[in-house]
């Protein structure tokens, strides 16, 4: 299932740091955030998943990327751009 407002950046395009905000209801044991690049590649994952949960992307190339949540059999997947 996906749903639209479960999973959102506070802010995009991204300089350093993605701040994910996702509704507290939508969080369990197994929730995970993972980043791709356009070919699909796996770039980063974080499983420490908060209400606002921050990723450090200033390793990144800018560019277009891919962030997708996920708990339990609910999923969302936003494009984000880094910018630096």
């Amino acid at each position: 299932m996906t749903d639209k407002t479960l999973f959102n950046l506070q802010s995009n395009p991204i300089t350093t740091e993605a701040v994910f905000v996702i509704e507290a209801s939508s969080i369990t044991e197994d929730s995970i955030i993972t980043i791709y690049d356009l070919t699909e590649k796996k770039i980063a994952t974080s499983t420490n998943i908060t209400e606002t949960t921050t990723l450090n992307l200033e390793r990144f190339a800018n560019g277009l990327y891919l962030a997708k949540f996920e708990s339990n059999d609910r999923s969302k997947t936003i494009k984000i751009l880094v910018q630096h």
